[in-house]
């Protein structure tokens, strides 16, 4: 199909081939490295720039997989440089197994062997995280970092509630005295997790640099928090829901989840002030 799309375009069109080691999702097995190599090389209009796979347990350190795919991957390399595939990158480290280091010193020692050079993927970096070390340690990636996205919203009204009083769905909160509600315009729709809700993963947002705790269940386009104790907040003050204060992984932690499944799941609305 890449060749005859090529051919028509008039064009060499240029590849990286992926070989599974063990993701067991994308890419060439074992049996299939050496036919589609061949094929590659002898290719006129795809050309073989590169060859990559995915480490299934970067941040595991010593990790017995990892070594298996190492070896893997390693043995794809050399059947593609002998079918005749002229590699000049190899790529075989996300976010993990470059914060977790141990990878990128053989892939470099594997690239110089076959001329090559060696890329990384990062991707939960680009927005300043990285997963923990299996062990704890920090690594060597991650201090270098910071957090660059930030997710809003505003106050779109105001209420106070008595004793007895009770907030959202399932009336799963029951206010204990007087207390002053914040209504935000974001909900599980948007990404906001319904974990978040109290009395489960007891989120909060952020206004004017203080905690506000949501209140009773995230619903689907709407949340409560409680700014009882916050004075002059007003309709249409800015609300931040992950940044400053409250982050990929406060989130995560709530949802019993990692933060880039956080992170991937805003779909924030984009409104013109």
């Amino acid at each position: 199909m890449l060749e005859r799309a090529a051919e028509a375009a008039g064009r060499v069109v240029r590849v990286h081939l992926e070989i599974d080691t063990g993701m067991a999702r994308q890419g060439a097995d074992s049996e299939w490295v050496a036919v589609v190599a061949e094929r590659l090389a002898r290719s006129k209009w795809v050309r073989c720039e590169g060859v990559m796979s995915h480490l299934v347990a970067a941040e595991v350190e010593g990790s017995a997989v990892t070594e298996r795919q190492r070896a893997r991957f390693s043995e794809a390399v050399q059947v593609a440089v002998d079918k005749g595939v002229r590699v000049e990158w190899l790529h075989l480290g996300a976010t993990s197994a470059v914060d977790e280091g141990s990878t990128l010193g053989w892939m470099q020692e594997l690239a110089a062997g076959v001329g090559a050079r060696v890329m990384v993927r990062p991707g939960i970096a680009l927005y300043g995280y990285c997963l923990p070390i299996d062990t704890g340690r920090a690594g060597g990636l991650c201090g270098h970092v910071q957090p660059v996205l930030t997710w809003k919203t505003r106050v779109i009204g105001l209420r106070e509630i008595g004793a007895g009083d009770t907030v959202g769905y399932g009336a799963t909160f029951t206010a204990k005295s007087l207390m002053k509600l914040a209504l935000l315009p974001v909900g599980y729709a948007d990404g906001l997790r319904r974990t978040a809700s109290s009395g489960v993963g007891d989120g909060w947002v952020m206004i004017g640099g203080r905690r506000a705790a949501v209140v009773g269940r995230v619903s689907m386009n709407l949340v409560t928090v409680d700014v009882t104790d916050l004075e002059g907040v007003a309709v249409g003050d800015e609300v931040v829901l992950l940044g400053e204060g409250v982050t990929g992984d406060d989130h995560a932690r709530w949802s019993g989840t990692i933060s880039y499944e956080i992170l991937c799941g805003i779909r924030a609305k984009f409104v013109e002030s």
